[in-house]
């Protein structure tokens, strides 16, 4: 590969944000949003309700919650990947072992062999929002330049909610998105905590952002953090205010409560980010700053919910000062805001089944907890940087008792969620008709989860994108693939480099221990410091056409996007090895994409 500008990796500040240079990452003029298509909802709230029938059974559908802490790391006792050489391992803090998410943990599904999408919080937000890949973003497809052929440039400023009238299918906040799904199907949808999916503007005045953010399908949106706390502009910086978890926390509830509180029964959808433990400083939160200052302002209510947050200041009385304290004291002797910020988290996942708890909701409440990247190699698509951990809480849910014994080891991503979730509540997306029906690129794992703890006999796999590099995972392979056609060494790039490990142009990797079928997981061997490209080339071939498929599909440029995206890794070797290309190629069916690059030459 030719030289290129080198950015240094900092590992002593595990909680930094990275930040890459202006040329890569000059944030895009400000869009401005259309409002919503779709009327608003407005479900059995009183006799200013207006009835709507759903195709679902309102009474009976299930609860989603999906919680992405900001850079949460991967703790040792939750079976991280290996880690890379000279990379710190995460024990829990001294006088903590995170009860409450643990609770989600244990008493639901480990699901080991979950990935994200994307392996930045942005664009991994992305793919978790719209159930596609990020190379999807129409805010991306809108900026030509961001692009190279047949790949779209994935990063934090190209990835973001915003529709976009010059791309087909572009409506990505007024119509594809979850929010926008489960509302039209009778939802209350709400979000709390950290965003991330809109540019920031000249103007980030709080009402005006939650507006922006309802206009994606949300009805409920509080406690917005708009951005990282560091970039944040205008009436939003100056000291303020920091990170508040009571502040989301209290948000979360009152959406919970206030939605029980109904006289009819409404299912509802909740996105909670907690900002932490992203910089700046947890510590530095906990002690100069108080739970009354916020990003709309400072509360002067002393009847606040923000005083009586079960697991939190409800614990202590109302007193903040007093409760902060003991988040400091559970840490101890660390201050590092991987450990704060992670304690925090899991008193915010306790006040939130507590409210679920006293409103007779927990077991029909689909109760996703996961990171939104990897932590130790974030911006990567290492291991350490796509891999996450992700815990599935749902007594309803019907889960195999092999799953809940031993967790589900089939491979599963982001793009997932939505499916699973919509697949719960009898929302169909494969029927046009459905309310709020638009294409996805991920599938439901309901199924799989209930039968067993994998796919079964299916070669299942995962796509991963960051910048313009692409990798896939199917079962214990996985197979990488690094873009030389971009102005500088991506992430992905450096960690190889740096970390010894298995690093080239194109990567084959077996991630399970030798001779089985079983993922390698810390303390073993990091079974990427092997790379197997010359000694197992065919299956380097079955799965580099497989990534072919998937960039064919995700084409930036098209004008009928495809989200058929039943790539096959059995029947598509014919191009790839050699063969003469087809008289003539099929418009439809397994072989089309293949036999349509082969004609490309």
């Amino acid at each position: 590969f030719p030289s290129r500008n080198r950015r240094t990796i900092t590992i002593t500040d595990h909680n930094s944000e990275r930040l890459p240079p202006s040329n890569r990452h000059r944030n895009p003029s400000a869009m401005l949003l259309s409002n919503p298509t779709a009327a608003l909802l407005a479900l059995a709230m009183g006799s200013s309700s207006v009835a709507v029938t759903a195709a679902i059974d309102l009474n009976t559908a299930p609860n989603v919650i999906i919680m992405q802490p900001d850079d949460l790391h991967y703790f040792e006792d939750w079976s991280p990947p290996p880690h890379m050489q000279g990379m710190p391992h995460w024990a829990y803090p001294a006088n903590s072992n995170f009860p409450f998410i643990n609770r989600l943990r244990n008493d639901g599904v480990d699901m080991k062999r979950a990935y994200t999408a994307s392996p930045k919080c942005g664009t991994s937000r992305y793919s978790t929002m719209t159930a596609r890949y990020a190379s999807r973003s129409a805010h991306s497809r809108a900026h030509a330049a961001n692009n190279i052929g047949l790949l779209s440039q994935v990063s934090i400023p190209t990835t973001k909610l915003h529709d976009e009238a010059a791309v087909p299918d572009g409506n990505d906040c007024s119509s594809s998105n979850l929010a926008h799904l489960f509302k039209e199907n009778g939802y209350k949808t709400g979000v709390v905590g950290k965003w991330h999916l809109h540019n920031v503007g000249a103007s980030s005045v709080y009402t005006d952002v939650q507006t922006n953010i309802k206009a994606c399908g949300f009805d409920y949106a509080e406690a917005i953090y708009q951005e990282n706390l560091g970039d944040l502009t205008g009436s939003w910086i100056g000291g303020q205010f920091s990170h508040n978890m009571e502040y989301v926390a209290s948000r979360a509830v009152k959406f919970i409560d206030d939605t029980a509180a109904q006289t009819t029964r409404q299912p509802f959808f909740l996105y909670a980010n907690p900002t932490v433990p992203h910089d700046p400083a947890v510590l530095k939160a906990l002690r100069q700053f108080d739970c009354t200052q916020t990003p709309e302002g400072t509360l002067t209510d002393p009847l606040d919910p923000v005083y009586d947050v079960p697991e939190m200041t409800g614990a202590y009385g109302g007193d903040c000062t007093a409760y902060r304290r003991s988040v400091i004291q559970r840490a101890a002797p660390s201050t590092d805001s991987a450990d704060l910020g992670a304690i925090w988290t899991d008193d915010t996942v306790g006040a939130i089944i507590a409210a679920l708890e006293r409103n007779n909701e927990l077991d029909n409440t689909i109760f996703v907890f996961q990171q939104d990247h990897g932590q130790e190699a974030k911006e990567s698509l290492w291991e350490n940087g796509l891999r996450i951990l992700q815990f599935v809480h749902f007594p309803n849910g019907g889960f195999s008792a092999a799953a809940l014994a031993d967790g589900f080891t089939g491979v599963a991503s982001t793009i997932d969620l939505g499916p699973t979730a919509a697949d719960y509540a009898g929302i169909d997306l494969s029927d046009s008709n459905t309310p709020g029906y638009y294409k996805t690129d991920g599938r439901s794992w309901k199924s799989a989860i209930q039968a067993g703890k994998d796919w079964g006999s299916e070669d299942q796999c995962i796509v991963g994108e960051i910048d313009k590099d692409r990798t896939v995972v199917c079962g214990c392979d996985k197979y990488m693939r690094i873009n030389d056609d971009q102005d500088e060494e991506t992430y992905t790039w450096q960690y190889g480099a740096e970390y010894h490990l298995g690093f080239a142009s194109e990567m084959l990797f077996d991630l399970c221990d030798a001779g089985t079928t079983d993922y390698t997981t810390s303390p073993g061997t990091n079974r990427e410091e092997t790379n197997l490209i010359s000694s197992n080339a065919a299956r380097a071939a079955q799965l580099s056409n497989y990534l072919d498929c998937h960039i064919s599909k995700t084409v930036p440029t098209s004008d009928s996007p495809d989200y058929d995206t039943t790539c096959a890794t059995s029947s598509i070797n014919v191009v790839a090895n050699g063969a003469a290309c087809p008289a003539s190629c099929p418009s439809t069916g397994s072989n089309a994409w293949a036999c349509d690059l082969c004609a490309e030459g």
